[in-house]
């Protein structure tokens, strides 16, 4: 069922009312920029769960970042809010849906689609490079499946739109509620608006999603106190580490309201999620992630591929059906067959105990995780260097990106490249200026040491 909280609409009627847009898209490469209303809701799940191959960014995508993407991928379709301006050339008018215009390419592009493939998920996150990870419909499923056993869901579970839907985690939102035929309440608001605070409680929300930033914005407004949250029985927590004050915090709270909070870990490159912690054990197990997904399982390698003995730190490899096909940096390689053969080297440092809890340490390589989405910080670096002249370094910390440079920058200028070529938000990012960048033995940057530096 699908609710804006006035009007409600079971999910088959809604999949019947829209098979004649389904079929005039057939087996088509889309691009679709949609918003949380029950609108975008539908076509997400008539594009994913239909003959099309799409990607989904969101509503507000900038033109800039829309027409670099087309490059690399050429879609046959895009899919725009009625309302947008930014109508790439190339393009014209196919028909209305719902709250959304359907445009159609001029010139349509013949694309070698691997069957099975059901949609593409991106991974460069706020920096814009073109990368896709390649989902299956079996990845779909099964993950959904997973995710729905692990949570206990059923079809009295009712769900809100929390997140957003080109984000892994609010798609699986929308997956799990769509399998198991419970209510998902449709909203574009942001969660700290109190109409859709509103929303939870006249429409009687049970699960809340949110990252880390969603709890700390909530539990600076009192809502775990407040009647907003008096009919939430679980919480899920995935999209980066919380902070240990704030895990700390979220432990009392749960402890003294008896509602259950969940800490899951994901990757779009494992469909959406790979582990869960389950409530009870978020009392007594601080920092972890849990145990894997039901059908996954979760290794600990040493820089060779060695495996590690328990409680040993190293590169977290995830085993499973989840696991998806791949990646994909143009169209030519939709066609690939399966590269990863159902194993993911998550590019993560974790330990493993011997219950098999997962506990993340760090990242292997040079890409952060800022509220839910990955962020290649290499890309960024160059990004701002090309645009502005100055050499840059960055790393994450605390839930931000950090930008240390040794020579003066024009904030403002830095502030257009970041709100025109990315998706960071200047509350996710810090400006330091040091007078040395320090370096080790090798002449790489000491990022230890940066970090050091700059938290003195």
């Amino acid at each position: 069922m699908l609710t804006d909280g006035t009007k409600r609409r079971r999910v088959q009627d809604v999949w019947q009312a829209d098979a004649d847009h389904r079929g005039e898209i057939g087996r088509a490469l889309v691009l679709a920029c949609l918003d949380r209303d029950v609108s975008g809701v539908s076509i997400y799940a008539s594009l994913v769960f239909g003959p099309a191959v799409p990607v989904f960014f969101p509503a507000t995508l900038n033109p800039a970042a829309l027409q670099t993407f087309l490059v690399s991928f050429p879609a046959n379709y895009l899919i725009l809010p009625s309302a947008s301006s930014a109508i790439p050339a190339g393009y014209s008018p196919a028909f209305a849906w719902g709250g959304y215009q359907v445009f159609a390419a001029d010139r349509p592009h013949q694309h070698d689609l691997l069957p099975g493939l059901a949609m593409l998920a991106t991974t460069s996150g706020s920096t814009g490079s073109a990368k896709v990870i390649r989902q299956s419909a079996k990845n779909i499923v099964v993950n959904t499946q997973q995710i729905i056993t692990a949570l206990g869901l059923n079809d009295k579970t009712i769900a809100a739109t929390t997140l957003p839907i080109f984000y892994t985690f609010g798609m699986s939102t929308v997956n799990c509620q769509i399998f198991t035929g419970g209510t998902l309440v449709c909203s574009a608001l942001s969660v700290t608006q109190k109409a859709f605070l509103d929303l939870l409680v006249s429409q009687h929300v049970t699960l809340f999603s949110g990252v880390p930033q969603t709890y700390e914005q909530l539990a600076g407004m009192r809502f775990f106190k407040s009647r907003y949250a008096s009919t939430v029985e679980k919480f899920l927590q995935a999209g980066g580490k919380m902070s240990s004050a704030l895990e700390t915090a979220m432990r009392k709270t749960c402890a003294a309201s008896g509602q259950q909070f969940y800490v899951m870990y994901g990757q779009a490159e494992a469909t959406t999620r790979m582990s869960i912690l389950p409530a009870e054990d978020f009392l007594t197990c601080p920092g972890s992630a849990g145990l894997a997904l039901p059908g996954g399982t979760f290794s600990i390698v040493d820089e060779h591929g060695k495996p590690l003995a328990h409680g040993r730190e190293g590169e977290i490899l995830y085993h499973g059906p989840n696991v998806t096909l791949g990646y994909a940096q143009n169209a030519a390689e939709l066609a690939l067959p399966d590269r990863f053969n159902g194993v993911l080297r998550t590019g993560d440092l974790g330990i493993l105990d011997k219950r098999g809890n997962i506990t993340i340490t760090g990242r292997l390589k040079r890409f952060a995780k800022v509220n839910g989405h990955s962020i290649n910080l290499a890309h960024l670096e160059s990004l701002i260097e090309a645009s502005l002249g100055a050499p840059v370094v960055c790393f994450e910390s605390a839930n931000q990106v950090h930008i240390a440079t040794t020579q003066m920058i024009d904030v403002m200028a830095l502030e257009e490249v970041l709100s025109t070529r990315t998706d960071l938000k200047p509350r996710e990012t810090r400006l330091h200026y040091i007078d040395d960048l320090p370096a080790l033995a090798s002449g790489k940057i000491d990022y230890a040491a940066l970090k050091t530096q700059l938290a003195a």
